[in-house]
């Protein structure tokens, strides 16, 4: 699915049992914002892409992966797609420019300042091209508090994660060394 809203909108339940599972790919391609008023969220696939993911309105369920930007970019999203979640986040990092230029974020900013549980959850950062400079990459904020630290952290050699109250930040300090292996 590959969404090309022209404004803010959604799945809305005009009733009866719905729910929106996504167990492909679910891609945003604008900034306008998608929410899913009543209707149960279940991801096991990849969301991607940029804009807002307002899933306030009803049980959320990701098992999926969640993969900001367009290469790279920010997606702004509730804690529910993450706190408590068994969900993969997955970065890129391409240079030193920012964030939604140079690196990806994801914002846990819509609908509250609640605490996110990251206990669950995995991360993933790879550097895209190799020229990335030695400096820090704020992935991850939050309105509210981090709980936890990641299940499993998927990170690329040369790379170290700080969990702050609220922002997770991954600093490039060395240039990641080739294994050479003898006979």
């Amino acid at each position: 699915l590959n969404e090309q809203f022209q404004g803010n909108s959604g799945f809305f339940n005009g009733g009866g049992t719905l729910s929106f599972v996504n167990n492909g790919i679910f891609h945003k391609s604008t900034t306008n914002q998608f929410a899913n008023s009543n209707i149960p969220f279940v991801n096991t696939g990849t969301i991607s892409g940029l804009g807002g993911m307002n899933l306030n309105f009803a049980s959320v369920t990701n098992s999926g992966t969640v993969s900001p930007g367009n290469s790279p970019g920010i997606l702004n999203a509730t804690e529910s797609l993450i706190s408590g979640q068994p969900a993969t986040l997955s970065f890129e990092v391409i240079n030193g420019s920012g964030a939604g230029t140079g690196h990806d974020q994801i914002n846990l900013n819509i609908g509250g300042a609640g605490v996110t549980n990251l206990s669950n959850a995995t991360i993933t950062v790879t550097e895209i091209g190799g020229l990335a400079p030695f400096q820090s990459y704020t992935v991850l904020t939050t309105n509210g508090t981090f709980s936890g630290t990641f299940a499993n952290e998927n990170i690329q050699s040369g790379y170290t994660i700080t969990y702050n109250a609220s922002s997770i930040v991954v600093t490039k300090i060395a240039f990641p060394l080739p294994a050479v292996w003898g006979e």
